[in-house]
């Protein structure tokens, strides 16, 4: 570095001997600090070289230039106390003349602009710098490139395609002789990779946990289920993870149905189970399902899970739990196997919610089950073909079905059934649906009419008996074509209950079933009347002084849109609680306008009452 030493001379302004110093003041706009300009030659232009003081200064030093010149290539350095001298400053080395400075020097390395230590950065990886201060590529020499560090002892591996990265496998270095492609060497205690084949007995056969292993079980006394039971003298099984399952004999086929795998269920994984299918023969029909690899169980908490086929149906159930299997029919509230099933699998409550037992199921298959029956003397059989099951019942064309108890027999029936009253000794039959007819004695209906009034010209006087104040008014109507024809009747008002009454002697073999028919007429074309009727029986020695029957029975009847016309209002099985054949019956009819369907907006005029009673013959 070529050093350009500034030698200020003082002016003698003054005398030679004036100590005083020389003071350069600021310009008058304060805008430049006092300045020492030295000029070039005239002959060579008005440039010049300034020392000018800094804008501002901590304080006010003083200099004392050295006494001689220095050598070349050193610098003006300072004592830190104004003394100056000329020499080379610590640690840094005289550079060659020749060496120019130039911008982009920061850190003292290599940057992106000249600097004059290194040449500027290539920007490519590949490249070194060369022995001539140049950035070159070096041809492919097979030099590999690692990282800074790495795990004592790891196997090294190629990073990309280059051939030159290597990096850290992660994988340590394997203890003991390393095996050749060529070599020969008897394998200890070594693992095959999935499937893993191992020779065990049944005493020593490893813990579950590794899905993928088999094992040859030689054990002859256990090695059919692979942990317990009888078995034959070799047997495969496999690990699924958490329960060895066995896979069948060693070439002799299953020995017992524990061996077969008609829908054996084998644990996959904590939420999967592989369901085999198979075919199940019901009566004279074949019901197959096939095999379910991804049946999953979701539970908020621990169930057991129970399969069986039952009516053509396979069916899978649980108390709470909801299984997915395809081609299975889900139950829940299932705690015991249902009446009529065929058991197949019992896997029983689990640890872990939502996980398939991990210790296995129970197999609760059976080479046979059920037995074919046969319809005998009175039953018939009916044979299902969608569910394979045969259904035995009464043949009611050949066989009476009875029930009996100590009333008339009423309600509901079906074709063939019998009743049998104990009490009495009488019998019921149902000839037709819903119809029961008493046996041993025939029936027979007796009528007869009760007129309401009577008309002699124009003046009427009702025919039953009645109290002063609620009795309805007698009249006598005649027609309007044929004005020789009389009517008499009872008009019962809207206004206020009325009401008459009429006295039936029971015949002594009376059944029990009494029936009214109203025949009546009124001059309004709409709303309905409701007809009451009820009843009090006097039995031989008892004070004919009883009270009514209640409820009434009741009819309600419309208007049938024209003045008066002619009516029917029959009221079907009067209430006769309290009656018996011979006895005496008091028969009230009676209307009341208050009751809530009751809105005929005239008198209602009854001409009279058929009744209707039941005689056995």
């Amino acid at each position: 570095m070529r050093v350009l030493a500034l030698i200020l001379f003082a002016a003698t302004v003054s005398a030679q001997n004036r100590s005083t110093p020389l003071v350069i003041l600021p310009n008058a706009a304060d805008t430049k600090t006092g300045c020492l300009q030295l000029r070039e030659k005239r002959a060579n232009g008005v440039n010049y070289g300034e020392i000018c003081a800094a804008d501002a200064l901590a304080t006010s030093p003083v200099w004392k230039w050295p006494s001689a010149d220095g050598t070349a290539g050193q610098s003006l350095l300072t004592s830190g106390a104004g003394v100056l001298s000329f020499g080379t400053p610590a640690g840094i080395s005289v550079l060659d003349s020749l060496v120019t400075m130039t911008a982009g020097i920061t850190t003292g390395n290599a940057t992106l602009t000249a600097h004059g230590f290194f040449p500027i950065l290539s920007g490519n990886p590949a490249q070194t710098l060369n022995g001539v201060g140049d950035w070159v590529t070096v041809p492919g020499t097979g030099d590999v490139v690692g990282p800074g560090s790495a795990t004592n002892s790891n196997l090294a591996a190629f990073d990309g395609t280059t051939g030159k990265l290597i990096k850290d496998s992660g994988k340590a270095y394997p203890a003991g002789t390393i095996v050749g492609t060529t070599d020969s060497q008897t394998l200890t205690t070594k693992t095959l990779t999935v499937p893993i084949l191992g020779y065990y007995t049944v005493a020593t056969l490893p813990a579950a946990g590794t899905a993928g292993r088999i094992a040859a079980v030689t054990d002859a006394l256990t090695a059919g289920s692979c942990t317990s039971g009888g078995g034959a003298e070799l047997a495969l099984c496999r690990d699924s993870g958490s329960v060895w399952a066995s896979l069948g004999g060693g070439g002799s086929g299953a020995t017992s149905v524990a061996g077969l795998t008609d829908f054996k269920m084998t644990r996959v994984s904590g939420a999967n189970m592989y369901v085999y299918g198979g075919t199940v023969v019901q009566g004279k029909e074949r019901f197959t399902i096939p095999d379910q690899p991804a049946c999953t169980i979701v539970s908020a908490g621990a169930d057991a899970v129970r399969t069986w086929f039952a009516n053509g149906t396979f069916v899978m159930g649980t108390n709470t739990a909801t299984p997915t299997c395809p081609g299975w029919t889900m139950q829940t509230g299932i705690t015991e196997y249902p009446d009529g099933s065929w058991p197949i699998q019992y896997y029983p409550v689990g640890s872990t919610a939502n996980e398939w037992n991990a210790t296995g199921g129970e197999d609760q298959r059976s080479l046979f089950h059920g037995q074919q029956a046969a319809p005998g003397v009175g039953l018939a059989a009916t044979d299902n073909p969608t569910t394979g099951v045969r259904v035995l019942s009464v043949d009611t064309a050949t066989t009476p079905q009875f029930t009996s108890g100590v009333v008339d027999a009423s309600g509901s029936c079906t074709v063939g059934q019998e009743y049998h009253r104990t009490d009495t000794s009488e019998t019921w039959k149902c000839p037709t649906t819903n119809t029961w007819v008493k046996q041993g004695k025939a029936t027979a209906s007796s009528k007869f009419w009760l007129t309401a009034a009577t008309c002699s010209g124009t003046s009427a006087t009702l025919n039953w008996n009645t109290i002063a104040t609620l009795a309805p008014a007698a009249a006598c109507t005649a027609g309007t074509t044929n004005t020789g024809l009389i009517r008499g009747l009872a008009a019962f008002s809207n206004s206020e209950i009325s009401q008459m009454q009429v006295d039936v002697a029971l015949p002594s073999d009376w059944t029990g079933a009494i029936d009214l028919r109203f025949k009546w007429q009124t001059s309004a074309i709409t709303g309905s009347v409701v007809w009451q009727a009820t009843t009090v029986c006097i039995a031989n020695g008892e004070v004919n002084d009883a009270a009514w029957n209640t409820p009434p029975s009741t009819v309600t009847d419309a208007a049938l849109g024209t003045t008066l016309w002619s009516n029917d209002a029959p009221i079907t099985g009067l209430t006769t609680t309290g009656c018996a054949a011979g006895e005496l019956m008091h028969l009230k009819i009676f209307r009341d306008p208050a009751h809530a369907s009751d809105d005929l907006a005239a008198t209602a005029d009854l001409l009279g009452v058929e009744v209707t009673t039941r005689r056995a013959q």
